[in-house]
């Protein structure tokens, strides 16, 4: 019985045996099954992301605050060439020495 259920999709609230289906039709289903795989780990992405923003937004915020700029003029300042990922040379100022 088990077996059966593998071989059988619900569609808009109706069940549909995939051996009564054409292989057109049974290529659309894995499609569509593919399709929605790739949502989820899309949508799991999204979310690691939009953690991470909120994370460095957060952190850049309480960086510019009064308390945030007294630190770091007490702090030694270490500075650094870096390079993003188009290669575009930049200076980094770090309060903390980490970078």
């Amino acid at each position: 019985m088990a077996e059966t259920e593998k071989n059988v999709v619900n569609i808009n609230g109706e069940e549909y045996n995939r051996e009564d289906m054409s292989a057109r039709q049974n290529y659309f289903v894995e499609q569509v099954r593919d399709l929605q795989a790739k949502r989820q780990q899309a949508q799991f992405q999204v979310d690691q992301l939009t953690a991470a923003l909120d994370f460095f937004t957060k952190a850049l915020m309480e960086s510019l605050s009064d308390d945030g700029e007294e630190e770091c003029a007490a702090a030694p300042r270490k500075k650094s060439k870096r390079k993003d990922k188009n290669s575009i040379p930049m200076e980094v100022i770090s309060c903390d020495g980490v970078l």
